[in-house]
């Protein structure tokens, strides 16, 4: 990726994040409201989250592309070295609290950038490795250890931004409000209609995302299976994101 430039296409999301609001909204975390050229290292530390250049003394930025394009999104220190997320206590900003799943955009579609995402355990032992070639949805799981921290870098000499990142699960030892089962989407590919199985019939926020980062499509639910007409969105990949019960859980379908 060039030196930004005003691009295209708003990026929205129903929980808005700013450093005043951090410790109130931290379903997604995103950099709206920050000034541009803004260092980004423990703001949403109440979130339990802190940003750092792995190592390096110069600390990620913001970059504001402006209304009307992708707004205010996140850059490593040089546009192009790594950005490292750590999962961790809020009180003191250091001790790890390992989390479920990692969910991020990748969402420049002026331009293809490129990301390697590296989810690491306690240990720093690889627990999940990610390619991105924007506009995409990143995803970083683990079916074993949790998440105690994620390096980006950019691959093949592009620059990167990164946005409306997203939390998922977290320590065995944490309170879970609600034990959620896995989100499902039937049919995966479609035509005209989907039905989402929230498995709950406790009030569920979806929201249906496009792979730049749009929010397609969005409502409020309180069924076990709930149906979205998707009739009128463009053919691609969409990703459903479910909030409530203290949760977030995604899934993919395919619209033909």
């Amino acid at each position: 990726m060039k030196t930004p430039v005003l691009a295209i296409t708003a990026l929205l999301f129903s929980t808005l994040l700013s450093p005043s609001n951090a410790a109130a909204q931290c379903d997604t975390l995103n950099f709206e409201g920050i000034t541009s050229g803004t260092d980004i290292t423990n703001q949403f530390q109440a979130c339990g989250v802190v940003f750092s250049s792995n190592g390096v003394l110069t600390a990620p930025q913001t970059y504001d592309y402006g209304i009307g394009a992708y707004t205010s999104v996140l850059h490593s220190y040089d546009w192009y070295g790594e950005l490292r997320m750590d999962f961790v206590d809020p009180l003191n900003g250091t001790t790890h609290v390992p989390v479920g799943s990692v969910w991020f955009t990748n969402p420049v579609n002026s331009e293809l950038d490129y990301i390697i995402a590296k989810a690491f355990d306690e240990g720093g032992v690889l627990l999940d490795s990610v390619y991105s070639v924007s506009p995409d949805t990143v995803e970083l799981t683990s079916s074993g250890s949790l998440i105690a921290y994620v390096i980006l870098d950019d691959d093949q000499g592009s620059a990167y931004v990164i946005d409306n990142v997203v939390i998922g699960g977290g320590s065995p030892d944490g309170v879970n409000e609600l034990a959620l089962p896995a989100l499902s989407i039937i049919p995966a590919l479609t035509i005209e209609m989907i039905t989402v199985r929230t498995g709950t019939t406790e009030r569920m926020e979806l929201l249906v995302i496009a792979s730049d980062g749009r929010v397609a499509a969005q409502q409020v639910v309180f069924a076990a299976n709930a149906t979205i007409n998707v009739q009128h969105l463009a053919v691609g990949t969409y990703t459903v994101v479910c909030n409530g019960a203290g949760a977030q859980r995604t899934a993919r379908f395919v619209k033909m």
